[in-house]
């Protein structure tokens, strides 16, 4: 399976695994850019092959899942645990808990039955607004273990798009990378070769008809008006970004000094 990166090649090209790309390569502020080999952003590994799972654990990664325990257990069923922590979101808005669980579990037909494309991108707004940049915590702590952890390490959710997408937004934000090379970044996730695959209950991806991709594809997409939606909640609640990434993010110049010299080269 092809693999896309913003940045440089990926050094890893896992068969199993979508979205797992380097930020490496990514430029920043002063002819700089993101060191290769550092950190990496994924899905989830629920169906890394034997192949796959040799060349992670040749990496010594260590694994940042930003999932809820329940879709863990939907996802990882034929995988080991890996060497890492859980950062889980709180859920804020409960409105589309069963949307989520009905694309974790992938019931097709009752998507088909309920949803609309419409509808499916007006959950992703809200799942940004209110859930994903409402939980600075989860991203503060996250940017403080890349900041003193151990490296290499990989940020990965389910899709490798929404909450993994906010975490480097916010990351690449703090190493003085430029917001049109963050959303570049960002929109890589929309390539039909990272989209997230829907399985069934036996692990099976079934195939989408016309009527069910235009549905879904709101929802497999990383579109920048999400980022949007994200922004909008933050200026909102915290008076201005810059409030958000200092005080709720933790994103000092002796955080931001710390993590440009890990990370940027």
């Amino acid at each position: 399976m092809k693999q896309v990166t913003g940045g440089s090649e990926p050094r890893m090209p896992l068969q199993m695994v979508r979205n797992f790309r380097s930020i490496g390569g990514l430029r920043a502020g002063g002819g700089s850019r993101v060191a290769d080999g550092l950190v990496y952003r994924s899905g989830h590994f629920g169906s890394a092959t034997t192949q796959d799972r040799q060349l992670l654990r040749a990496a010594c990664l260590r694994f940042i899942d930003l999932r809820n325990d329940w879709e863990a257990a939907v996802e990882d069923r034929n995988v080991p645990v890996w060497n890492g922590v859980q950062r889980p979101l709180q859920t804020h808005d409960g409105r589309d808990a069963g949307l989520w669980s009905a694309v974790r579990e992938g019931r097709l037909a009752e998507l088909a039955d309920t949803l609309t494309a419409d509808e499916a991108e007006d959950a992703m707004h809200r799942l940004y607004a209110n859930d994903i940049a409402a939980n600075p915590g989860v991203f503060a702590d996250l940017l403080d273990s890349l900041a003193t952890g151990s490296l290499p390490v990989v940020v990965h959710c389910s899709a490798g798009k929404d909450r993994t997408g906010w975490a480097i937004a916010m990351l690449l934000t703090a190493l003085g990378v430029p917001d049109s090379v963050i959303r570049n970044d960002y929109t890589q996730s929309s390539l039909p070769e990272n989209q997230y695959l829907i399985r069934n209950a036996a692990g099976d991806v079934p195939p989408l008809d016309k009527h069910l991709r235009t549905i879904l594809t709101p929802l497999l997409e990383a579109r920048p008006s999400y980022l949007d939606a994200a922004w909008h909640s933050v200026e909102s609640t915290w008076g201005s970004r810059h409030s958000y990434l200092e005080d709720g993010l933790g994103i000092t110049r002796s955080l931001t000094q710390k993590l440009q010299t890990r990370l940027l080269v």
